[in-house]
C-alpha cells in the first residue's frame, strides 16, 4: 500500500523461470536469501548491472556457504566475511551480536537515520576492496573492536555493515561492426553514447530496527 501511494509497482520475479531481469525493472530487491544463487542467476544479475541496473540486497541467514553470491559481491568491491559479527564496543546491553552501527551516510540516504536509533542483529560483515571502475562507499560499520565469529575462529577487525557500489556504464548506440567507420566521424558527430550508473546497495542484516 505504501509503495502504491508512492507510484511504485512491485512484482515477485523468479529469475530462473523468467530467464532474465524484466526489462522494465528499475530496482531489483533481493531480501534475505537463505541459500546461494545459481550461476545462471549470477550471470543474469551481472548482465542487468552491466546495463546500468540497480540492485538492493539484504543478506539473509543462509544455512550453507554462498560462493556465487559472495563472488557477485566481490565483483563490486565487497568481500563478505565468514560468520556473524560481534561488536564489543557498540552493542546492546552486553549482547555483542546486537549492534548499534556507526552511521556515515550522507545525502538522501542519511534521511531518517540516527546513530543512536539504528540496531542490527545477527549481521554479516564485509571488507571493502578497490576496483578501478567501481566506487564503494560504506554507510554503516562496526567499531574497531569487532569480530567475525564462526565455530572455528574469531577474526578481529572493523567491518562494513552497509555499503553502496556504483559504476558508470557507457553504452554506444553503434554496433561493433561500425566502430572503425565511426572513429573518423567522432570529431564532428560525437560518440553517441549514453552514460548510465549501475548501483548495488547492500545491508548485511535482515533484522534492522
Amino acid at each position: 500500500e505504501l509503495l502504491d501511494k508512492n507510484n511504485m509497482s512491485e512484482e515477485e520475479v523468479n529469475l530462473l523461470m523468467a530467464g532474465k531481469v524484466p526489462d522494465d525493472c528499475d530496482l531489483l530487491f533481493l531480501y534475505g536469501p537463505v541459500k546461494d544463487i545459481t550461476e545462471e542467476e549470477s550471470a543474469m544479475l551481472a548482465d542487468y548491472m552491466s546495463k546500468g541496473g540497480k540492485v538492493f540486497l539484504i543478506l539473509g541467514d543462509a544455512k550453507e556457504d554462498t560462493p556465487n553470491l559472495k563472488k557477485f559481491l566481490a565483483e563490486y568491491g565487497m568481500e563478505q566475511a565468514d560468520g556473524y559479527i560481534a561488536d564489543m564496543q557498540r552493542c546492546y546491553q552486553g549482547n555483542y551480536y546486537y549492534i548499534f552501527p556507526e552511521i556515515s551516510a550522507s545525502g538522501d540516504m542519511a534521511e531518517g537515520l540516527d546513530t543512536d536509533m539504528v540496531l542490527l542483529s545477527n549481521a554479516h560483515g564485509m571488507n571493502l576492496t578497490a576496483r578501478d571502475t567501481i566506487s564503494v562507499t560504506p554507510f554503516m560499520s562496526t567499531s574497531s573492536n569487532a569480530y567475525a565469529v564462526t565455530q572455528e575462529a574469531q577474526k578481529e577487525g572493523s567491518y562494513t555493515l552497509g555499503a553502496v557500489a556504483t559504476e558508470s556504464i557507457s553504452s554506444d548506440e553503434g554496433s561493433d561492426a561500425h566502430k572503425d567507420e565511426s572513429v573518423e566521424d567522432e570529431s564532428t558527430s560525437g560518440s553517441g553514447g549514453e552514460e548510465k550508473q549501475a548501483r548495488l546497495t547492500v545491508i548485511s542484516a535482515e533484522s534492522l530496527i
